[in-house]
């Protein structure tokens, strides 16, 4: 996640960059939960957790931010999931 980061911290056309992490001392704003996403709205989301949180994380996404571009560092899910969702 630190290298997506610093890149797109880099590019001119990108105003922001928050990081969802537990780390402190980083240098860009954070948020401690998922749930300000929300109140953030941004337009690019990248996901580069734990693989076995990558699902439970996309479903909160796509159910509370609409419209976004969103980047899943690879594999994608940990297990083969039941109800993957239609895209």
């Amino acid at each position: 996640g630190a290298q997506h980061t610093r890149v797109l911290a880099s590019m001119e056309n990108v105003k922001e960059v928050f990081v969802l992490s537990s780390q402190s001392n980083l240098p860009y704003p954070t948020i401690n939960t998922l749930d300000e996403i929300i109140s953030i709205e941004p337009e690019y989301i990248v996901i580069a957790s734990v693989t076995s949180k990558h699902y439970e994380q996309l479903l909160f996404i796509e159910k509370n931010c609409h419209n976004k571009l969103i980047f899943v560092e690879k594999p994608l899910f940990a297990q083969k999931e039941k109800d993957i969702m239609q895209v």
